[in-house]
């Protein structure tokens, strides 16, 4: 039985993880990476292997990019310099909504390359906006070096040059038009 594209074991890790991220915030992200390959690897899902490839490749060019702007108001780890929050986030991130979307793949099955494109982009800026808007809200989880840039004002998050507010926006479809590029776009076909 799935749920989402998801088996029951796989909801277990994903609960496990959500534990661990109330038990150990700091780790969350860390143990949810780690986790996520193990998983891929030892169950030998290459084209899963090849998305999180993906999404962490995006994910480590994008901080590399961006690290400098990259300061929080809170404890997360740092690797020399590198900011590992961001780089983790972006990788499952991307990694998440791609499976996510997928799960939904029975409903877009006749549909055409660019409305599959176009509805994934809906629902990627969504999840981002809402995402982003908990985080900074609810969560306070605050970008210092960003803080006196504007954010997008009715969600009141993404405080950021613009920059790197079209760069959060460019991501998730980069990642899927990569990932067609790649021929591994769908979830289900694992």
């Amino acid at each position: 039985m799935k749920l989402l594209g998801l088996t029951i074991y796989e909801w277990t890790l994903v609960v496990f993880t959500i534990i661990i991220g109330f038990v150990l915030p700091k780790y969350f992200f860390l143990t949810t990476f780690v986790l996520m390959w193990v998983y891929m690897i030892s169950t030998k899902r290459i084209k899963s292997i090849k998305r999180y490839a993906i999404s962490t490749a995006l994910a480590f060019i994008w901080v590399l990019l961006a690290n400098n702007f990259y300061s929080y108001n809170q404890n997360f780890l740092t690797f020399f310099g590198f900011a590992t929050f961001p780089f983790f986030g972006w990788a499952i991130g991307l990694y998440g909504m791609h499976m996510f979307f997928s799960g939904l793949d029975e409903y877009f099955k006749t549909a055409t390359f660019a409305v599959r494109f176009l509805l994934f982009c809906f629902f990627f800026w969504v999840i981002l906006l809402v995402s982003e808007s908990f985080a900074f809200n609810f969560f306070n989880v605050q970008n210092i070096t960003s803080t006196t840039y504007a954010g997008i004002k009715f969600c009141n998050c993404l405080h950021a040059p613009l920059w790197m507010q079209i760069s959060y926006f460019v991501l998730g479809p980069l990642f899927y038009l990569i990932s067609k590029l790649f021929k591994i776009e769908k979830f289900s076909e694992e």
